[in-house]
């Protein structure tokens, strides 16, 4: 994911620059959404193909590309759900540390909104209202989705 989506970067003035400052954490959010390394790599690429397409058009392309990861992420996820009810996948780990990939692994099994709300609030330490403007949900539903995966994760970790 270093290279830069080829060309001279004419067509897109400051894309390269953008890509570079910005590849490294949109993969880790799609990383900490869905739960796959190789699948955020795809996500990843595939956000930034639509950033780079919309370039000139774009006022926050931060913002644009943090959006578009969410939704390709939240797509990616209910399709890897469906292909779960047919076959098992291993569980991978996130840093071969015991007790963080414990708690990574309970964080996989929340359902998908409450795990993207935890994701978008302590790791990208959105607010609840910014997540609820990505997510296009209500402030507090996010509080409450909020509320009830933390509740999850109190039960079954130590």
């Amino acid at each position: 994911m270093e290279e830069t989506l080829g060309g001279s970067g004419d067509e897109a003035p400051g894309f390269d620059a953008f890509y570079v400052d910005s590849v490294w954490r949109a993969a880790r959010l799609a990383h900490l959404l869905t739960g796959s390394a190789s699948g955020a790599q795809d996500i990843t690429q595939e956000a930034m193909l639509a950033v780079h397409g919309r370039w000139a058009e774009i006022d926050n392309p931060s913002a644009y590309l943090r959006a578009t990861v969410v939704n390709l992420s939240r797509m990616a996820m209910r399709r890897w759900v469906r292909e779960r009810l047919y076959a098992r996948r291993s569980v991978e780990t996130v840093t071969g540390n015991p007790d963080c990939d414990e708690t990574w692994e309970q964080l996989r099994r929340l359902p998908v909104q409450q795990r993207s709300v935890v994701v978008l609030r302590f790791y990208e330490d959105l607010s609840l209202a910014e997540i609820a403007e990505l997510l296009g949900k209500p402030v507090g539903t996010v509080k409450s989705t909020l509320h009830r995966a933390l509740a999850n994760l109190r039960e079954v970790l130590p």
